[in-house]
């Protein structure tokens, strides 16, 4: 994941919490999917993006803003995981 970060100086991290794992692993399927075609039909074509990248697997953790990771319950960190997406945005 290192040289993702140092190619993609800016991205998006999605973490998706559920109550149970079960229901995390549920809605992982579909959220990649939808992160797949925003990446290729949206964000690829409506923004100044030269490079833009959806990490291909994701992380059994929370990895957000410190402050809504803050907001989540002990159950709820344990049962969670997050995706990220890398840009490289053009020059204006």
């Amino acid at each position: 994941p290192q040289s993702f970060f140092i190619q993609y100086p800016i991205y998006l991290s999605l973490c998706i919490v559920g109550p149970t794992q079960d229901d995390v692993q549920a809605w992982s399927g579909f959220v990649e999917s939808r992160l797949r075609k925003l990446v290729s039909d949206m964000l690829g074509k409506s923004l100044p993006l030269s490079k833009i990248q959806l990490w291909p697997k994701k992380f059994n953790a929370c990895i957000c803003d410190p402050v809504a990771a803050s907001t989540l319950s002990s159950s709820q960190r344990a049962n969670c995981l997050t995706y990220f997406i890398g840009f490289v945005v053009d020059k204006l």
